[in-house]
C-alpha cells in the first residue's frame, strides 16, 4: 500500500539506504566529493529561529551575521570525502558556485523531511 501510495506522489523520492540511516548524501563539486547529512533533532528549533535563505542563498551571504550564521550550519552538516567540515571559507576557496551553495541547502531541506 505505501508503495503505490508514493509512486502516485511526485515529490516522493526514493532515499538510498545512507540517507535512510543519517549517514547523509553526496554530491560533486567539480572533482571533488562532498556530503550533506540529514538535520538532527536536537538542531530543529535552533535551526527554525535561523534565517538562512535557501532559494536564494546569495542573500545570506549580505552581512557578517548572516554570513556565521550559513557557516554554523554548513560546518555542522556539510562534509568532504574524510568527513572533515567544510564552511562557507572552505566552499569558496574550493570554488563552489551560488548554485553548488544551493544545491548543498536543498538537499539538507530534503533529506531532513523539511521540503
Amino acid at each position: 500500500m505505501a508503495a503505490k501510495k508514493e509512486a502516485g506522489n511526485p515529490k516522493a523520492e526514493r532515499q538510498d539506504l545512507a540517507t535512510m540511516l543519517g549517514l547523509g548524501e553526496s554530491f560533486m563539486v567539480g572533482e571533488r566529493k562532498y556530503k550533506v547529512k540529514p538535520l538532527l533533532l536536537k538542531d530543529v528549533p535552533e535551526f527554525l529561529d535561523s534565517t538562512i535563505h535557501f532559494n536564494a542563498p546569495i542573500f545570506s551571504m549580505s552581512s557578517e551575521e548572516s554570513r556565521a550564521v550559513l557557516d554554523r550550519w554548513m560546518k555542522r552538516y556539510v562534509r568532504d570525502e574524510n568527513d572533515k567540515p567544510v564552511g562557507l571559507d572552505r566552499a569558496t576557496k574550493e570554488g563552489w558556485s551560488i548554485a553548488d551553495l544551493k544545491k548543498a541547502l536543498n538537499r539538507l531541506l530534503d533529506i531532513s523531511g523539511l521540503d
